[in-house]
């Protein structure tokens, strides 16, 4: 069924395994938020993307930026990526849903 609506022109497929209305508008926050869906909740907002989610000053909602931790890997082209030895559950946080680390670690990893 999916592929068929794919097919149809009713689907899109932004992200491996992330699926979109066509038509449906996109926002830099869909994109930020088919990403980190797109790696098996392995991925979160970091560094710059997740100091503009935070509405830190001087970051603009452009650049789509994930870490994972090890040994995953998750490679993009449009994406900068990130990898990391942990990523405690007191350094995480959801900013509009969207799985972040928090403001600490954010100002850490800047």
């Amino acid at each position: 069924m999916v592929v068929r609506r794919i097919a149809a022109g009713l689907l899109d497929e932004p992200h491996p395994g992330v699926l979109r209305l066509v038509g449906a508008t996109g926002t830099w926050e869909q994109g930020v938020m088919g990403v980190v869906l797109s790696s098996g909740g392995r991925a979160v907002a970091s560094h710059r993307c997740a100091a503009a989610l935070h509405g830190m000053d001087g970051f603009s909602r452009s650049m789509v930026e994930v870490s994972v931790t090890r040994p995953w890997r998750l490679r993009r082209a449009e994406i900068v990526v990130h990898q990391t030895q942990t990523l405690a559950q007191q350094d995480l946080t959801a900013v509009a849903g969207i799985p972040v680390t928090g403001v600490a670690r954010t100002l850490a990893d800047l």
